[in-house]
């Protein structure tokens, strides 16, 4: 090995050994989260609601694998008018199996317009 490259590998290998455990893992398009039935998980998503937008959980979410509890915004910690904040959606593991939650970006208003932003969470549930 040249010893050019072998700074940016230790460098690598030392960034990886820190990084969280327990997060979820992001594929291209989709997060992939694993619980455990009866297990709480939360789900946040960054909003603006000043802008009209909002997230809404898309079709085929949860599939009974998993039971929404709530969500709620979470308004930023700071004094500037129209700052955005957190959408924070709390779910509770049902049953074992793997489901799809979409979620839409879009203004409730809009109709037939496709949404600004779309994520996809991969759940497993144990």
């Amino acid at each position: 090995m040249k010893p050019l490259l072998t700074i940016p590998i230790i460098l690598l290998l030392t960034s990886c050994s820190q990084c969280p455990i327990n997060q979820p893992s992001q594929t291209a398009d989709t997060t992939v989260i694993t619980t455990r039935v009866g297990e709480v998980f939360q789900i946040t998503l960054h909003s603006n609601p000043t802008t009209g937008y909002r997230w809404r959980l898309g079709e085929d979410g949860a599939e009974g694998m998993v039971k929404l509890i709530g969500s709620e915004f979470v308004a930023p910690d700071t004094q500037r008018l129209g700052a955005g904040g957190l959408e924070v959606w709390t779910f509770r593991g049902v049953k074992p199996g793997k489901t799809i939650l979409p979620f839409e970006y879009a203004r409730p208003w809009e109709k037939g317009v496709e949404p600004k932003k779309t994520v996809r969470y991969e759940v497993g549930v144990e």
